[in-house]
């Protein structure tokens, strides 16, 4: 008896330190992966099943993407002064084709949040907040209003806006926005497609929900000519807004 409790403790410790070894916990070893890897470091690719269909790189955006993933999260911290922060790239590559903000809030009176599409270097204020913008660049545009002009959201591409819904008196209440952006051809315009959790059915978070019926908006006129995103990509905004959460996705919703 005693010889096979012998034996039957020795199999458990083996066992044991083959799970240690396997594991892919990136941020706390020793814990089954299977309940970490929702939260990956970024620090390693990852390894196990579980682990691999985990929604990737969700660590602030302080660590490369993770390995083959297609999509990227960084948190943005509010401050006291308008900022422009660089946006992370899925490490899978491919342009953007879809961006979501988490806990986005636009403070009233002449406020604005933007991504900021094609710039080599840090945009300025006046280009997130002007009504046109240099050829070759591009914006996702939520602006608080005054009044006036109204609140409003928009797309641009060069020197054309397109309006993104006829009412965006909601932007001054926390909200989580998403949009798809169709990279457009020479003769074919690209679509900006928006929607807002909780409006028409939608839920940025849950990619099911997101179709072209629960769309809060679609764009339409803008130049027929590719979309602009061989440079970098921002994120901007006016001083003291809510920290946001930014997930940008190499594979549109649509």
């Amino acid at each position: 008896m005693k010889h096979s409790l012998f034996l039957l403790a020795a199999g458990v410790a083996a066992m044991s330190l083959a799970a240690v070894a396997c594991s892919d916990d990136d941020t706390d070893p020793g814990t089954p992966s299977a309940l970490d890897s929702t939260v990956d470091s970024g620090a390693t690719p990852p390894t196990t099943q579980e682990d691999a269909a985990a929604p990737e790189d969700r660590d602030g955006g302080t660590t490369p993407a993770d390995a083959g993933s297609t999509e990227c999260t960084q948190t943005i911290a509010t401050t006291t002064a308008t900022t422009f922060t660089e946006l992370c790239t899925p490490d899978a590559g491919g342009s953007v084709k879809h961006v979501r903000i988490e806990g986005i809030q636009i403070a009233p009176t002449h406020k604005f949040a933007a991504v900021m599409f094609n710039y080599p270097t840090a945009p300025t204020e006046a280009q997130a907040s002007g009504r046109t913008l240099d050829a070759d660049r591009g914006r996702v545009l939520l602006y608080s209003g005054g009044p006036p002009p109204p609140a409003m959201v928009t797309a641009t591409v060069a020197s054309t806006s397109a309006t993104l819904g006829p009412d965006a008196s909601y932007v001054t209440s926390v909200n989580t926005i998403c949009f798809d952006v169709t990279d457009g051809a020479a003769g074919t315009a690209p679509v900006v497609t928006y929607w807002v959790t909780g409006q028409k059915g939608a839920n940025c978070t849950d990619r099911a929900t997101l179709s072209t019926a629960s769309a809060f908006a679609t764009s339409t006129g803008l130049p027929q000519s590719p979309f602009p995103k061989a440079e970098k990509h921002w994120f901007g905004q006016s001083p003291s807004q809510p920290a946001v959460t930014i997930t940008v996705s190499s594979v549109a919703a649509l």
